[in-house]
């Protein structure tokens, strides 16, 4: 096998072996749990629920080393950087300030934030900060360039709802098995240019960590009697829940921790606080057996489309005012904001932050370029305005984003000039604009519910996973701070902008890492 190909051999392969190499992923697939729930079947329950294999690409797909490696060197860096900003309650402020005005659903998270710093500032300045950070890069292509000479563009910081860790493990298994096992490629040539990859394992070890960081925080005179519990916060109806399920069922055999599936609105119907912060829920689920909960970790939450009842707001107060470590707090998500992400990329912001030159070139290094669509920020109106006539004549080089998480409210091309013809400038102070990202074609070998063993041309998205569980000036505690915890890579046809895996736009695929 030509190593820097993987694909080349399934393309060069016989029919019968193509038909093997299928039968083979699917049966994997189905026996290890590479499953969702797909949106025509999340809301039943039993023999009317359907299963469907993940979509994923059959092989990996070519990845440069270096470039691969520029995003790893700058992980610490990231973790340092939201740590201090999420404790930093007057730049959060400052930054979100303008975009508070005019977008209503930043304006209610930092209405949540304001209670509860009120109610706890030292929780956010000194308390434990719970963070699971995916970094999502694309690869740059400028014209004439080879492959390997492409550099790694950041598109997005994580910090809440952040998925597909474990499907990610579960793809990365599947792969090796097949490389090894149907399309007989070494173990040595697969351990060179595949990367290890094991996120289940590195978010059931944080959640281990921030659990015992909870529970000695707020002992017990009889631990025996104590039932506690971490809690994912989940949406009602779940496409990704075996995603979920698997982090779920590893902490659960790594280290005796159990997770509970709670909803908003559960906590709002069943959840108490104690005089002493702590957060109790009676679910009818477990007859109203009292748990406390240790960690609210939330796999929901993220948008709008999770606050259309005024009870989950009230839930998501509930949660930020307990004492449950939250992965993350209200001032993690904040910091994951678009506008903040904007805000970090100014010159000397990076400085108020990190410590040394080498952190701060490990990040501008990989910066797309950003742009504020606030006129208050500068004082040469002229200035904003070409800008937008820029955008607006040329939106080929640039994508409009607004302050959401989840994959698909990003503007593109006319959609993004014909938007920002119809914005005034309080309207446009909601959105930032990024520089458009070039990536190189490849070619991928996608299998999904509907497509099977389909070539197709596409560009990918790297995602590099970093967990900290951190409290500042505590000896008594043990932090952990993992900037490498494995990664995502999503493939997604040319003809798509969005690469979103709950929007059926993008598949699960491995790196294999070349030099050349």
């Amino acid at each position: 096998m030509a190593s820097s190909d993987p694909l080349k051999l399934c393309l060069t392969a016989s029919q019968e072996l193509m038909e093997r190499l299928l039968t083979e992923a699917q049966d994997y697939a189905v026996a290890h749990g590479m499953m969702i729930a797909p949106p025509d079947s999340s809301e039943h329950h039993g023999i009317k629920r359907r299963f469907a294999t993940a979509p994923s690409t059959l092989v990996p797909t070519a990845f440069p080393r270096k470039a691969y490696e520029s995003g790893l060197i700058s992980q610490q860096a990231w973790l340092k950087l939201l740590d201090r900003v999420s404790r930093d309650r007057e730049f959060l402020t400052n930054a979100l300030a303008s975009t508070c005005a005019v977008d209503s659903f930043t304006a209610q998270l930092m209405h949540v934030y304001d209670i509860a710093y009120a109610a706890n500032s030292n929780v956010y300045q000194e308390g434990t900060v719970f963070l699971i950070l995916r970094n999502d890069y694309m690869l740059h292509q400028d014209e004439d360039t080879s492959f390997s000479e492409c550099t790694l563009r950041h598109v997005e910081s994580n910090t809440i709802a952040v998925s597909l860790g474990c499907l990610s493990t579960k793809v990365h298994a599947l792969q090796t098995h097949l490389l090894a096992n149907v399309l007989d490629v070494q173990c040595d040539v697969i351990k060179q240019h595949l990367p290890a990859n094991l996120v289940s394992e590195k978010l059931a070890d944080g959640f281990k960590v921030a659990h015992d960081q909870y529970l000695e925080a707020n002992p017990w005179t009889d631990e025996n009697k104590r039932n506690v519990k971490i809690a994912m916060i989940i949406h009602q109806s779940e496409f990704n829940a075996f995603d979920q399920r698997h982090l779920e069922y590893i902490l659960n055999d790594r280290h005796g921790i159990a997770m509970i599936r709670v909803s908003l609105g559960d906590v709002y119907d069943y959840g108490k606080l104690l005089d002493n912060g702590r957060l109790v829920v009676r679910l009818p689920a477990f007859n109203q057996k009292e748990t406390e909960i240790s960690v609210a970790y939330f796999r929901a939450g993220y948008g709008p489309q999770d606050y259309t009842d005024p009870k989950a707001w009230e839930a998501r107060k509930l949660l930020e005012l307990s004492a449950a470590i939250k992965c993350p707090n209200i001032a993690s998500h904040l910091a994951g904001t678009k506008k903040v992400q904007q805000v970090l990329s100014q010159p000397n912001v990076l400085e108020r932050f990190l410590d040394t030159e080498e952190e701060i070139v490990s990040l501008t290094s990989t910066f797309a370029k950003l742009y504020s669509l606030d006129a208050k920020e500068y004082s040469d109106k002229q200035h904003i305005h070409s800008l937008v006539q820029e955008a607006s004549e040329y939106p080929q080089r640039y994508v409009l984003k607004p302050q959401r998480e989840g994959g698909g409210s990003n503007l593109y091309g006319v959609q993004a000039a014909a938007a920002l013809a119809n914005m005034d400038d309080a309207a446009r102070a909601a959105f930032i604009l990024q520089e458009r990202i070039h990536p190189p074609i490849q070619r991928a070998l996608v299998v999904g519910d509907k497509n099977v063993g389909v070539v197709q041309d596409s560009s990918t998205e790297l995602g590099l996973f970093g967990i900290s569980v951190f409290k500042p000036m505590s000896d008594s505690v043990e932090n952990l701070v993992n900037p490498n915890a494995g990664f995502l890579l999503r493939t997604k046809s040319i003809h798509s902008d969005e690469g979103g895996f709950a929007r059926g736009l993008g598949v699960v695929d491995v790196l294999w890492l070349q030099d050349q």
